[in-house]
């Protein structure tokens, strides 16, 4: 199973969803599920997009556990 640290991150910049979502270009839904759903895998595409937004590496957000 893959934790994530999405929310932690996001929150950390004072963003909303819909920010993050203008900002990596992953819809908002999208972010919602992974934030809410522990068995939620997202696609390597929607991860690259997402650490780039955040400025970390996707280790960063996605931990193996």
């Amino acid at each position: 199973m893959i934790k994530n640290r999405l929310q932690e991150l996001r929150w950390e910049r004072n963003w909303s969803q819909s920010q993050l979502s203008r900002i990596s270009g992953v819809p908002q839904p999208d972010i919602h599920k992974i934030e809410n759903n522990p068995m939620s895998n997202p696609g390597v595409y929607t991860a690259i997009r997402l650490s780039r937004a955040l400025s970390v590496s996707i280790e960063d957000i996605f931990i193996l556990d």
